[in-house]
């Protein structure tokens, strides 16, 4: 599966958290991303509805040991020290909260 094949979220997966959660991250975007989602701690596709990219990649900007393969896996450090998301992980990131925002104004408009 391939979230970006994804045009919508099912109301069964935006109730996934903990170990479906990070099966369904795995399996959609990839094992690194998944690694940075449980590195933030996030652990329910509900919890993503009011996150941005950056909020998500803020981590990254640190100096931690513990991160430092994820961090070369996930993207770049410019000689001024900004981080970068490389594209690809950018674009599965975004079609993501997308999703997720997009089936929460969805389920609000409803009620």
């Amino acid at each position: 599966m391939n979230i970006l094949q994804l045009k919508e979220l099912t109301d069964e997966l935006m109730n996934f958290s903990l170990n479906n959660f990070n099966n369904f991250i795995e399996i959609a975007l990839n094992k690194d991303l998944c690694e940075l989602f449980q590195a933030q701690a996030i652990r329910e596709m509900s919890s993503l509805s009011s996150l941005t990219i950056d909020q998500l990649t803020h981590v990254l900007t640190f100096e931690i040991d513990e991160l430092k393969g994820l961090k070369k896996s996930l993207g770049f450090t410019t000689s001024d020290g900004n981080f970068h998301l490389r594209l690809g992980h950018q674009k599965l990131l975004e079609h993501l909260l997308f999703l997720v925002q997009s089936k929460k104004h969805f389920v609000c408009q409803e009620s």
